[in-house]
């Protein structure tokens, strides 16, 4: 949830007039969301003031009294903004950002409206109009002027193929995303390099027999977990959605089909002995036109199991893993209770969002050219001349071949310097993540890559409501060109990432493979572009 600082005082004041005061006095982190007047403190035993007890504050970004939604726009977007934020009382000229607001809560903002009333906002809309008043003219303005193609719409036209009994083929195209990957593999061979692994551990007494029907209920669930990728006699590569009684076998058990879930005994072999026979398992490379991409292990340890998964990236992404570990989790419930698991429908699945992504891109936009086209033009301007080599020192020579070794080091930042980061960011009007890409590329600057950095942002590629629960590989790459010249302000700076930020974000559905292709920057294997 988004924290928030709440004010309580006695007296007969009201609430917004206390505020009113302390604006200006404190530091703006200091000021708080809200300020409710109670009859008296509520104290413990010990004479503290007693948290628990104190009434829940109901939040408005303003903390006083704001106007109703005069229109309908206003209505639905007041709604939408309360539920991103998983606050109420949000007033119409509150600023979304300083109410916790960020670039992936935009972005849910985003598809939401649009989803509801049918326009096409853009991300860039909700940063500099910030309010449900300010955005609400820019959606009236939209409305009626034509709404782009839907994952929903591709959806219903492919199920009713299939009723009307010309059915959606047995083979889709794959998407930009998962043909990128196959060349990839057939270049470097049945690797690890792409395996997302997955590991839990569960403590206790655990029926590992319904853990593995789980997993089996997960893969049955999402069609993307049993396909595989395939390629015809013009190296036009499709997806091919495996049966269930390919995936389980005649038996429908785990275990008498193609999906391996192994079951072994880890009792004494210590954390690192676990890790490394989970490891052994799930890091396995998967043949992406035989396999199954899912694999499992379920490793017996001392009071309780760990559950280990490897799915292939091509079928999988960061934003997937939560709604996996949901799934197995109430399929396991299920089991465990004797009853069959009951899922919410999906609305659509990852072939429709392949197929919407073909026709989206390829079809033709009011300038005479294909979307797509116009998305590589806007990025063949931002990357006009730049090197595909990153001019940062290197200790050594690079090897022919990357390793993909690498290690990560943590970094704590204090609260009070967050604190301080959210104040200038309101005030120079960008998120967190933009001063997150700020910081990164004048450290970037400074060891060495020169003015002109190029930073690769990852997108989660789900700006359709219908894909932010779906399982699937979504996520894209962007390749953001900063200018650090001429010495900017911290001001300056920021004002220019937020520039970049949003022109990139607006045109993120160009995938970053074709966006290669078109700067003509060429691929090696010593290095990623």
């Amino acid at each position: 949830g988004v924290s928030r600082l709440v004010g309580y005082v006695t007296g007969g004041v009201e609430g917004g007039w206390v505020r009113d005061q302390v604006v200006g006095v404190l530091p703006e982190h200091m000021v708080p969301s809200v300020v409710v007047v109670v009859d008296r403190l509520p104290l413990t035993v010990n004479g503290k003031v007693d948290r628990k007890a104190l009434p829940v504050p109901v939040f408005g970004g303003s903390g006083g009294v704001s106007r109703g939604p005069v229109s309908e726009v206003e209505g639905v977007l007041l709604g939408v903004f309360c539920e991103v934020l998983g606050v109420s009382g949000v007033g119409v000229e509150d600023d979304f950002f300083v109410l916790g607001g960020h670039s992936l809560l935009a972005t849910r903002v985003v598809s939401r409206v649009n989803a509801v009333l049918g326009v096409s906002l853009s991300l860039r809309s909700v940063f500099e109009a910030r309010s449900v008043v300010g955005l609400a003219v820019v959606v009236e303005a939209l409305v009626g002027s034509g709404v782009r193609l839907s994952v929903g719409e591709v959806a219903a036209e492919r199920a009713a193929a299939v009723a009307a009994g010309s059915g959606a083929g047995s083979v889709v195209p794959g998407s930009f995303g998962q043909v990128a990957l196959w060349l990839l593999d057939q270049v470097s061979g049945v690797s690890d390099q792409y395996v997302v692994p997955l590991v839990q551990e569960f403590s206790g007494v655990v029926d590992v027999d319904a853990l593995v029907g789980a997993v089996g209920d997960v893969v049955v669930r999402h069609e993307v977990l049993r396909s595989v990728l395939v390629a015809d006699d013009r190296w036009v590569v499709g997806a091919r959605v495996l049966g269930v009684d390919e995936v389980l076998g005649v038996s429908g058990v785990v275990g008498g089909g193609l999906l391996e879930v192994s079951v072994v005994d880890g009792c004494g072999l210590g954390v690192v002995g676990v890790r490394e026979l989970v490891g052994s398992v799930v890091l396995r490379g998967f043949d992406l036109g035989v396999d199954v991409p899912v694999r499992g292990v379920v490793v017996r340890v001392d009071g309780g199991v760990v559950l280990g998964l490897g799915v292939h990236h091509a079928f999988v992404d960061e934003w997937s893993v939560p709604v996996i570990e949901r799934d197995v989790a109430r399929a396991y419930a299920a089991r465990v209770a004797g009853v069959s698991v009951v899922w919410e429908s999906l609305s659509v699945g990852y072939a429709d969002f392949a197929v919407w992504q073909r026709r989206w891109l390829g079809s033709v936009s009011g300038s005479g050219v294909s979307v797509l086209e116009g998305l590589l033009g806007y990025w063949r301007g931002v990357l006009e001349g730049v090197s595909g080599v990153s001019g940062l020192p290197v200790d050594g020579v690079r090897p022919d071949v990357v390793s993909w070794r690498a290690g990560g080091v943590g970094l704590v930042v204090e609260g009070v310097v967050v604190d301080r980061l959210r104040v200038r960011a309101g005030e120079c009007g960008v998120s967190m993540f933009m001063v997150v890409q700020a910081a990164v590329v004048v450290a970037l600057s400074v060891m060495g890559a020169g003015e002109d950095v190029v930073v690769g942002a990852p997108v989660g590629g789900r700006e359709d409501e219908a894909l932010v629960g779906l399982v699937g590989y979504f996520v894209n790459t962007l390749p953001l060109r900063f200018d650090v010249s001429g010495n900017p302000s911290v001001g300056q700076l920021l004002s220019r990432v937020r520039g970049v930020v949003l022109g990139g974000f607006e045109h993120q559905e160009a995938p970053f493979e074709e966006i290669v292709r078109a700067v003509g920057v060429p691929r090696v294997a010593s290095m990623t572009p």
